[in-house]
């Protein structure tokens, strides 16, 4: 069966339009600015069982870096179910390049509601 190549989900001040035909699109819109990631730029990583995790680097200054991940379950489709709803979790992820000491990530998470289509 076939798999989604087209995410488009949103919750909160974030939306995600996520097309997975190479070279990749991933579309960002939310804080700090909207942004359009391509290709290497879009970090891909199969977590069996979780799922696809799907980064991009929206921040970076010299004491910290902003990631956003966002989850993307296993979905399958077919001719006759081209679309389906999907729930889930976007990550927002501050990373402290410099600490002394203590927690370097600090984690905002965002519910993420949309759909997978072929």
């Amino acid at each position: 069966m076939p798999t989604p190549v087209h995410w488009i989900l949103s919750g909160g001040p974030i939306t995600v339009h996520y097309d997975v035909t190479p070279p990749g699109v991933f579309h960002y819109i939310g804080p700090p600015v909207p942004k359009t990631f391509n290709g290497p730029q879009i970090h891909v990583l199969a977590v069996p069982p979780l799922g696809t995790l799907v980064s991009v680097v929206l921040d970076v200054n010299p004491i910290a870096e902003t990631v956003f991940t966002v989850l993307l379950a296993d979905v399958q489709l077919d001719s006759a179910h081209p679309v389906e709803p999907v729930h889930t979790e976007g990550i927002t992820t501050r990373r402290l390049l410099f600490p002394v000491f203590g927690q370097r990530e600090h984690y905002t998470v965002t519910m993420l509601n949309g759909s997978a289509k072929l």
